[in-house]
């Protein structure tokens, strides 16, 4: 939250959220037994990691919902609805964003990327240039 306050003091930022819903027991215990099938466990282990991973099924995760939708829908709206850009910059590493991007480009704009080391698609890194940031550098060089 502290970087967000730092960034929405910049000027021509506009930082928006979502509030953070939290995904239902059922949600988690699906999603583990999704992992789980995809896994080729022996006959003994797979009891073993079934129990150690529906042990901590009360840690239920919150996520924030939506807010890929909002980043899309503001891309498209002010770079080839308002044609107020030339140039889209995505920070993120998302996958789900390849279709508006491959939009924006079919309308003549430049997109690039730009993501933190971690948490990249390799799909994304096919299609658009793109730039790896660190943390420190946002810090340091974005908040001053």
């Amino acid at each position: 939250m502290k970087f967000l306050n730092e960034i929405e003091r910049l000027p021509k930022f506009d930082v928006k959220t979502r509030k953070l819903q939290r995904s239902s027991t059922h949600e988690v215990l699906q999603e583990k037994k999704e992992i789980l099938s995809t896994l080729d466990l022996c006959d003994k282990c797979k009891p073993i990691v079934e129990s150690m991973c529906f042990d901590c099924i009360g840690n239920i995760k919150k996520r924030e919902k939506g807010i890929d939708v909002m980043i899309a829908i503001d891309m498209l709206n002010l770079s080839v609805v308002q044609n107020k850009c030339d140039c889209c910059i995505l920070i993120s590493g998302d996958a789900d964003f390849i279709p508006v991007l491959d939009l924006i480009k079919k309308n003549g704009k430049k997109v690039f990327s730009a993501f933190l080391t971690r948490g990249y698609a390799y799909e994304l890194r096919q299609r658009v240039k793109f730039f790896v940031l660190s943390a420190n550098l946002l810090i340091r060089e974005c908040l001053k």
